[in-house]
């Protein structure tokens, strides 16, 4: 398992690879420790592979609650952190990006059924959400349900 915030290399469609990362490590220089350590272990996993151990890598988006129910566990969801942090200072950052979030019950599934489907090949899966919300819609969202959110846009 890894994050799609592991990989910034795209393809020429715009996407992100869905490829293990280059050995070249300034086109992977994240603010993030949490997202160098996991580039870091996508590289292991790369090197593992060229040594004959088989093995996949997952990157889901920002994995949320459930489809049915939304229920998940906020206090280790970084992103619901943040959201609840930004209500409670009322206050939200400037940023231009658009969240992907995939609930934890879709993702498990994709998982499984690539699991199932494909066993370790040095496939790399993107789990992505093809319909993602702006960071400034979701702000206008959170202020549109009674919450006073200041956006600095």
């Amino acid at each position: 398992m890894s994050t799609l915030s592991a990989m910034k290399e795209k393809a020429d469609d715009g996407f992100i690879k869905e490829s293990f990362p280059s050995e070249r490590p300034e086109l992977h220089y994240h603010s993030s420790g949490y997202v160098q350590s996991k580039w870091v272990a996508e590289r292991l996993l790369a090197q593992a592979l060229e040594r004959g151990v088989p093995v996949n890598i997952y990157r889901p988006g920002w994995i949320t609650g459930q489809t049915a129910t939304g229920i998940c566990a906020v206090e280790n969801n970084h992103l619901l952190r943040l959201i609840k942090s930004c209500i409670q200072l009322g206050e939200a950052p400037n940023w231009q990006r658009n969240i992907d979030m995939v609930p934890a019950d879709f993702t498990r599934a994709l998982i499984v059924h690539a699991v199932t489907r494909s066993p370790a090949s040095g496939q790399v899966y993107n789990l992505v959400n093809p319909h993602c919300v702006s960071w400034v819609e979701l702000i206008k969202q959170i202020n549109g349900l009674g919450y006073k959110v200041e956006d600095n846009y």
